[in-house]
């Protein structure tokens, strides 16, 4: 072993009496520095205790940063030994460590973490998105204002990528209750933001730690901050009824001491008392409303908040179909079924309101309403793919009597949610399909519609398909059979030359054996059928002819005032009604004795007509629907008909 500092010589010999050129290789190892020996055993100039490596150690001790003693003989007392910075008595520039985080208060923070360094404590986010290396980090406080909700953010255009941490404690005993690398992409933000939220305790005092998610990324950035005296508002719903006209909210009580309601950004309800959960909007036209509940702390300061859309599909022009458009949501493909069956039906002289939504939306526009609902989900991966409260609504209204078409790519085949319609849809199994299908064969049922005609496509033969996804287009390949809604089940339709099912027709039963709404499924989009697609509309028409619908209320046209008769009584209850403040009768349908869509003089006069002066009757003159129901007059009741 060799010791620094001596001098050795170093003699070298041939063998016998060789001689010659050669190379003498010396390799110096450099020792450990050895604490107490005067020598500078490892070579980097600093002997025994002035040598940070012997800090901490028997001989040399650890530094006590507040004694003003060199405790580890490095010649360097407390603060200015660097062994005691960072520490809570040698704390010297704000906010690069946690003992001189500086005070952030609700709303808008401006930091810059320009010149800070990087801290030692560790950074880790479990559960967090693209976290980074908490670069350049800088340490913060936030005293809660109430028991409730935090909710926070780095969003600023003008900002950099964060990364933040929350901690409850204090800086010698640090607890994470929240962290993000990247929050959900936004436009109004930077390329990469972070926030989150958590449940604050009122007076607790948050330590918060904002850094850079590269190395050496620094700047300033806004952190947002907002403390609601109530929880995060969830569990909002909303749907709309025909029958009550009514829209309908739910949500949970989240604890604040008030909430507003505001519909397409303008409050409708304000100061709804705490523990209110439920709201009802009336009155609405057809079409799309976004409900926003706020919760509203003492003061009238805005809390939390939450958002729905809810849409209103109610038939007020005579329409008997409901085209439901979830495909559109997420983007149309190279095939726009909706719009093609739109098309179809038009040709086919059927009045139908057509909607961009999802089926539990609209569950109480449906029953009662229309005879047919038309789901259009598209294909992967560009649909609008269904949930079990969507199939759930679908169900319903087939148990109702309302006929249900469906369609669209990967419905049954890949991770199916599972709901009621599952019982109906003649569907007992799927596979993911592949890109095969290309041309389609209708195939006979069986089966014979309403009319006693063979529900039966056989002669469509070789029929093109026009793909949404070419070359990825993945259509479903069905087993087809009877299920819970009974034994009249059949195939309808399969890929051409018969290798696989791609459509079921269903007429469906209650338990007791009574036709309830008949169904139509397909793995493939109407909009991409290479045939005639008004003949196909008009089959599928014929096919639910056989089932289902809502049954329009019978009445007798003229017997105004529902007494079972048609005479001069119902003119003068008419009149009485009109023009001297009687009460209006219960069937409008009944009192439009002209059947012009209106209800005024005109219909008493054709009544006296009819009775007295050899004028024509009013029809149906026995109970019956009403033949030529395009009006928005409806029949509410009419008691002497069933």
């Amino acid at each position: 072993t060799a010791t620094a500092g001596i001098d050795y010589i170093i003699v070298v010999h041939g063998f016998g009496a060789g001689q010659g050129l050669y190379e003498l290789t010396v390799n110096c190892a450099v020792s450990s520095e050895i604490c107490d020996n005067g020598i500078d055993d490892d070579l980097d100039g600093a002997i025994d205790c002035l040598d940070p490596d012997c800090g901490g150690t028997a001989v040399c001790g650890t530094e006590i940063c507040d004694n003003g003693i060199d405790d580890d003989g490095d010649t360097l007392a407390d603060c200015l030994d660097a062994d005691c910075i960072g520490t809570p008595n040698c704390c010297i520039v704000d906010a690069d460590e946690c003992c001189t985080a500086l005070p952030l208060v609700a709303g808008g923070n401006l930091i810059d973490t320009t010149g800070l360094t990087d801290s030692a404590n560790p950074a880790d986010c479990p559960g967090g998105t693209f976290f980074g290396a908490m670069s350049t980090d800088g340490w913060y406080t936030y005293t809660a204002v109430f028991d409730g909700l935090i909710e926070w953010t780095t969003c600023d255009p003008a900002g950099f990528d964060t990364d933040v941490e929350w901690f409850s404690g204090d800086c010698a005993s640090l607890t994470q209750v929240d962290c993000q690398g990247d929050g959900v992409a936004d436009p109004n933000c930077q390329a990469f933001h972070s926030d989150g939220s958590f449940l604050s305790t009122a007076g607790e005092t948050y330590y918060v730690r904002v850094g850079g998610f590269g190395a050496g990324t620094a700047g300033q950035v806004t952190l947002t901050i907002n403390d609601f005296c109530g929880d995060a508002i969830t569990g909002l719903t909303g749907s709309h009824d025909c029958a009550t006209d009514e829209v309908f909210l739910t949500w949970v009580d989240a604890g604040y001491d008030n909430y507003d309601v505001s519909r397409d950004g303008v409050v409708i309800a304000s100061g709804l008392p705490a523990g209110t959960v439920s709201y009802s909007d009336l009155g609405l036209a057809n079409g799309s409303y976004l409900y926003t509940v706020t919760g509203i702390c003492a003061g009238g300061v805005a809390g939390n908040l939450a958002n729905i859309t809810v849409t209103v599909s109610c038939a007020s022009g005579g329409e008997t179909d409901l085209i439901v458009v979830t495909e559109n949501l997420a983007g149309a493909g190279l095939v726009d079924s909706g719009a093609a069956l739109s098309a179809a039906l038009t040709a086919n002289g059927i009045g139908f309101l057509s909607v961009a939504d999802f089926p539990s939306n609209l569950v109480g526009n449906v029953i009662g309403t229309y005879d047919r609902v038309w789901i259009m989900s598209g294909t992967f991966p560009d649909d609008g793919r269904m949930t079990t409260a969507d199939l759930d609504a679908m169900g319903a209204w087939v148990e109702a009597g309302v006929n249900v078409y469906f369609e669209g790519g990967d419905n049954w085949g890949f991770n199916p949610p599972g709901g009621s319609f599952d019982n109906y849809d003649g569907v007992l199994s799927a596979t993911d399909g592949d890109d095969t299908f290309t041309s389609m064969d209708g195939l006979d049922t069986l089966l014979v519609d309403g009319g006693g005609n063979p529900v039966n496509w056989s002669d469509l033969v070789g029929v093109a398909y026009n793909q949404d996804a070419a070359g990825n287009d993945w259509t479903d390949q069905l087993t087809v059979g009877p299920e819970a809604g009974g034994p009249n089940v059949g195939a309808i339709w399969a890929q051409a030359g018969g290798a696989y099912f791609t459509g079921a027709y269903s007429q469906n039963e209650d338990l007791g054996g009574s036709p309830i709404g008949n169904v139509l499924v397909q793995s493939w989009e109407f909009g991409g059928y290479g045939g005639d697609q008004t003949d196909l509309a008009a089959r599928m028409l014929a096919a639910f002819g056989g089932g289902g619908g809502p049954s329009l209320p019978e009445f007798v046209r003229g017997d105004c005032n529902a007494d079972g008769g048609f005479n001069i009584a119902d003119a003068i209850f008419l009149l009485a009604s009109l023009f001297s403040g009687g009460p209006a009768g219960t069937c409008s349908d009944a009192c439009d004795a002209n059947d012009d869509g209106g209800v005024n003089i005109a219909d008493a006069i054709f009544s006296l007509a009819a009775l007295f002066s050899g004028g024509p009757a009013p029809t149906p003159t026995s109970c019956g629907v009403d033949p030529t129901d395009t009006d928005v007059l409806d029949c509410v009741s009419f008691p002497p008909c069933p």
